[in-house]
């Protein structure tokens, strides 16, 4: 019986191992894939979320991902930003973006998850 409840665990671990694993890959994957000319949205959408929160010091957190790879020229669109946090806390920032290319502020939240990804 004691090796039989070895080995679920084992296998548990490995389950969860393999989860955490794949989760990673697909944000990195998701960072790496954001065109670089685009990248200004994102960080017009961090100075305006600065703005509208001076007590959230996005300044120096590092982006963690956002859904970036989605976005369209020309189309409207509803930019998702996250924010590595302090510990295990995620700034998630929502910015929308006009057809024109033009970034405004929509909100910005403080939580356990980021936004975006898994």
């Amino acid at each position: 019986m004691a090796v039989r409840n070895g080995m679920q665990r084992i296998g548990l671990g490995a389950a969860l191992l393999l989860v955490a694993t794949t989760a990673s890959a697909g944000t990195a994957m998701a960072i790496e894939k954001t065109p670089r000319e685009d990248q200004p949205l994102v960080e017009k959408c961090r100075q305006l979320a600065i703005e509208h929160n001076p007590e959230h010091d996005l300044q120096d957190k590092q982006v963690d991902d956002s859904n970036l790879p989605d976005y369209e020229r020309g189309e409207e669109f509803e930019l998702l930003v996250s924010f590595l946090g302090h510990g295990n806390t995620f700034h998630n920032v929502t910015c929308h973006v006009s057809p024109e290319g033009e970034v405004s502020y929509k909100g910005h939240d403080q939580g356990g998850l980021p936004s975006v990804g898994s």
